[in-house]
């Protein structure tokens, strides 16, 4: 999973107030918790030994059905080094992923609208310990959780995650042990309207049938956010598994993750300062790799596939889900590459979406080291909403703005957004509407709040745009 520290600048003077708990959010946590999850049941199934019976091997469930030699290497992996490492903790989980808060999530991917309600069914698909489980469940409150994983020892640990940090959940949350090839079992019944699946799929023997698994869990007007692995940004990272590899194989020690990450570190050691593969290391990723499982699932995984533009647009067209775009979708900004060329942004004007998007990928590959993208079943709203729907819609301040409406305010992915004053004005009798308590059929429109802000209809456009403000029906 790709990592490094989110930080968040600007925000010494900014109130931040927590859009689910009513409490001060700490800064967040590292990315690789904040973008992913590797699955609790507190309410415990009428067989309770599917569930949480630790078992060395997934051979033993009652079902009998037995993994592939492949799948059994990835589980062992993470029943040595259950993934992500960071320990559980009490209290509510610090910060927030807005991947992660369903109507934010439904909100980018709709052009800014919010979903007619949050009391929806949200699956998380390779939970592992449970660090992107315990923000789904704490980010949603009104949610039904679902969450699985192919190690039983992970599972463990997102089982007391999920017992110390979001005790009162108990009742809507269930977590199984499983292999995502075994979805269509019935062990985990109906559809959902999110899935998160995030560092899952690239350590299958068939990422494209684990997606087809997923979609066909995924409910009508649902989405699915996936994570995958991008070839460009991690040339590094494949040699060294590959040197790695060799050695074990040729020393008899293949398959002894231990002795893989040892083998690994003494790698780094020896190598002279000035190497690529040990510069990238100590440039990129070695302050997290300081945690033996995350040097453990970076450098001696058994099983990754990685992906470049073209074949995750593939992947995601055999899945029978439509592609609604990136996460991040800044990183695939032509403009910070040739901003300063009036001439060869000219020539690059035609492209389509798609060869803009590995344009960047060629160009700046130490950039491009994952891919995060939404897919939905349709029926969807992901066209741009008309002036008259803008005007006749109620908008609402989102609930992963990073401050009250100001002049300057962070956005969901915590960047600074200059606002005018007519914007601050429409916002804060937004928001002033909202607080008063009334029926959601007698706050203002967008069209009243616009006459008495003097904010014209493309700079609430801008507001949505930049995920400040989503919009409802009235």
């Amino acid at each position: 999973m790709d990592t490094g520290t989110k930080k968040t600048q600007a925000t010494a003077f900014l109130s931040v107030s927590s859009f689910v708990a009513g409490k001060t959010l700490a800064q967040p946590r590292l990315r690789r918790l904040l973008h992913g999850g590797r699955g609790l049941s507190f309410r415990v199934p009428q067989r309770p030994s599917r569930v949480w019976t630790l078992v060395a091997s997934l051979e033993q469930r009652e079902s009998g059905r037995k993994l592939d030699s492949a799948t059994e290497a990835v589980q062992k992996l993470y029943n040595a080094y259950p993934f992500p490492p960071d320990p559980p903790t009490s209290g509510a989980p610090p910060g927030y992923n807005w991947r992660w808060h369903y109507p934010t999530a439904y909100a980018f991917c709709a052009k800014g609208r919010v979903p007619a309600t949050t009391k929806v069914r949200i699956l998380d698909a390779g939970c592992g310990t449970g660090c992107g489980t315990e923000y789904l469940v704490h980010l949603n409150p009104q949610a039904e959780v679902v969450a699985f994983d192919l190690s039983p020892t992970a599972l463990a640990t997102a089982r007391e995650r999920l017992e110390l940090s979001v005790p009162d959940a108990r009742h809507r949350t269930s977590l199984y042990c499983k292999s995502i090839f075994d979805l269509e079992d019935g062990e985990i019944s109906g559809r959902f309207d999110m899935i998160n699946c995030v560092g899952v799929i690239h350590h299958t023997p068939d990422p494209a049938r684990a997606l087809q698994m997923l979609a066909g869990k995924l409910a009508p007007g649902g989405i699915l956010h996936v994570f995958v692995y991008a070839e460009a940004g991690r040339w590094e990272i494949r040699r060294m598994q590959a040197a790695i590899a060799l050695i074990q194989e040729a020393t008899g020690s293949k398959g002894d993750y231990k002795k893989g990450v040892a083998l690994g570190r003494a790698l780094f050691r020896a190598l002279p300062d000035e190497n690529r593969l040990k510069k990238r290391e100590n440039e990129r990723w070695a302050h997290d790799n300081r945690s033996d499982a995350t040097f453990a699932d970076m450098y001696v995984h058994p099983l990754e596939h990685d992906f470049d533009v073209p074949s995750v647009l593939a992947l995601a067209e055999k899945s029978g889900l439509r592609f609604l775009g990136w996460s991040n979708a800044r990183n695939f900004d032509l403009d910070h590459l040739l901003g300063n060329d009036p001439e060869v942004r000219q020539l690059v004007q035609g492209l389509s979406d798609a060869e803009r998007w590995r344009l960047v990928e060629l160009l700046d590959p130490e950039r491009i080291t994952h891919f995060e993208f939404f897919l939905a079943r349709d029926p969807f709203p992901s066209t741009e909403p008309t002036d008259d729907e803008i005007a006749a819609s109620i908008p609402e301040w989102s609930e992963c703005a990073y401050g009250a409406p100001s002049e300057l305010v962070l956005d969901r992915d915590y960047r600074p957004v200059s606002l005018s004053a007519a914007q601050v004005a429409f916002a804060k009798q937004m928001v002033a509407d909202a607080s008063s308590g009334g029926a959601l059929s007698n706050r203002r429109r967008t069209r009243e709040l616009m006459e008495a802000s003097g904010c014209t209809l493309d700079q609430v456009r801008m507001l949505i745009r930049a995920g400040l403000v989503h919009i409802r029906a009235p």
